[in-house]
């Protein structure tokens, strides 16, 4: 027993090391004492019964690299098992899973997979295993729990985490544990995303964790405003307005984390998912407000163009009613760009309480600010979202540029310009650059469309030489 327990962790060893794995003596020592290993009865035993690979229920499934990168970009809870057919562990350890596996409703939801660590050395360099037999619990392409050099008890405490969306798994009702912690309790909320479950049902697993761990508050504040988003969204998509107690709902989901967060959403801390939550937050306060119907004129047609999707049409509306209160009232377009700097909210209470621009010698709402501000405000909120890289965030941000832009557009040419065999002008007279064109200057109108600068020579985007 010590001299085949050396034997696993040696080789064990080798396997990992990528020099021994490509070693011309690999193959033949790994023969040579994996033999006798083989021979020895696959053995398990837990809680004093004493199980066999046969009779664990079957077979785990053995998967390769692509595999595993197919199971985790589905986003179904997975445990994969890692470790090898010579190891008495690592097969006692496999046995325990696929027995675990086909146990009934609490594996139900739950991908139970094996591999060999030769075949999957891409997993084995990315999730660094170091220890044989691994055993990884992922979700969502993380890692949420593992074990290195894992026995039987080490994958129990992984099989009572994964039993968890064992018990939610497939279900239109899932049954609520008290005595989920406030971390799980969010961690099986996000399944029960994927799985399609009615949102209704969602929230109370949200308002558990509220009543959890206080450091999971703001995690748990932000599902429950997504739970009322999406039950009004589907009666939206349904061609009916949203209920005025669900919009109710959303409304006070949204208020509420503004006020008891106040830390999380304006303080300087910068989170991983912090683009994703600030989308989320603007998206919300655009369609809270669309439900609501306070808005009027030009806001109100916004706004009802994006609740009802149509993103791009509600960008134009935006620019071209931003366009029309700048050109009536210029003395306010100068007042604005002229006036100290003063943090104008773009919604109401969408500005910390704790801010310097909150007090009342500073504070400025938009129907006080000169200028075009209930336009730039809706502009503003459009563009966050959807986010920076979005094409109709990025040809609003272009088409600002140029908007109040009125001169007419003059082209120009160098007086003589040296054409190569195909290809853009090798030189030109005229300019300093010797380009064929004066300064160089691009304009972009979104992702693979650009046009070079062709201003009257003399213009500010020329040089000296020119």
């Amino acid at each position: 027993a010590i001299f085949s327990c050396s034997v696993c962790h040696c080789l064990g060893a080798m396997l990992l090391c990528p020099a021994a794995r490509a070693a011309p003596w690999r193959r033949t020592l790994l023969a040579a004492a994996a033999a006798p290993l083989r021979a020895a009865p696959l053995v398990a035993r837990r809680r004093g019964v004493v199980t066999t690979a046969a009779a664990a229920g079957g077979k785990l499934r053995e998967v390769g690299d692509s595999d595993v990168a197919q199971l985790l970009m589905a986003g179904a809870p997975v445990v994969l098992h890692c470790g090898a057919a010579w190891s008495q562990r690592s097969q006692a350890v496999a046995a325990r899973l696929a027995e675990w596996a086909h146990s009934g409703p609490e594996a139900a939801g739950v991908t139970c997979v094996t591999a060999d660590l030769t075949a999957v050395p891409d997993l084995v360099a990315r999730r660094a295993i170091k220890g044989m037999p691994a055993v990884l619990f992922m979700r969502g392409g993380k890692v949420e729990t593992r074990a290195d050099g894992a026995d039987v008890e080490a994958l129990e405490r992984i099989l009572k985490v994964a039993s968890n969306y064992g018990s939610v798994a497939n279900k239109a009702s899932p049954a609520l544990t008290e005595s989920w912690s406030a971390p799980e309790t969010l961690a099986l909320a996000d399944d029960l995303w994927r799985q399609g479950v009615a949102p209704e049902t969602i929230a109370t697993f949200y308002e558990h964790a509220l009543r959890g761990d206080a450091a999971f508050a703001f995690r748990a504040r932000l599902g429950l405003l997504r739970c009322a988003l999406e039950a009004c969204e589907v009666a939206a998509a349904a061609g009916r307005p949203p209920a005025e107690d669900a919009v109710e709902r959303a409304v006070g989901a949204l208020a509420e984390l503004q006020e008891r967060h106040e830390d999380e959403l304006y303080g300087v801390d910068v989170r991983e998912d912090s683009m994703q939550v600030a989308q989320h937050l603007a998206r919300a306060g655009l369609l809270i407000d669309a439900w609501s119907g306070d808005a009027e004129g030009e806001e109100a047609e916004v706004l009802d163009l994006y609740a009802k999707k149509y993103e791009e049409a509600a960008i134009d509306v935006a620019l071209q009613w931003y366009r029309t209160a700048a050109t009536n009232d210029m003395d306010g377009l100068v007042a604005a760009y002229c006036v100290p700097h003063r943090l104008i909210p773009d919604r109401a209470g969408s500005r910390s309480s704790r801010s310097i621009y909150a007090q009342d010698q500073l504070a400025c709402e938009i129907p006080d600010a000169p200028g075009p501000a209930a336009p730039r405000a809706m502009l503003r909120r459009l563009i966050a979202a959807l986010g920076p890289m979005h094409d109709s965030a990025m040809r609003a941000r272009v088409e600002l540029e140029v908007l109040l832009d009125n001169k007419p557009f003059v082209p120009f040419h160098t007086r003589v310009v040296y054409i190569r065999r195909g290809g853009p002008p090798k030189r030109g007279w005229g300019t300093g650059k010797r380009s064929g064109y004066s300064k160089r200057y691009w304009v972009t109108y979104g992702p693979g469309t650009m046009r070079p600068n062709s201003k009257k020579m003399g213009s500010p985007h020329c040089d000296k030489n020119d």
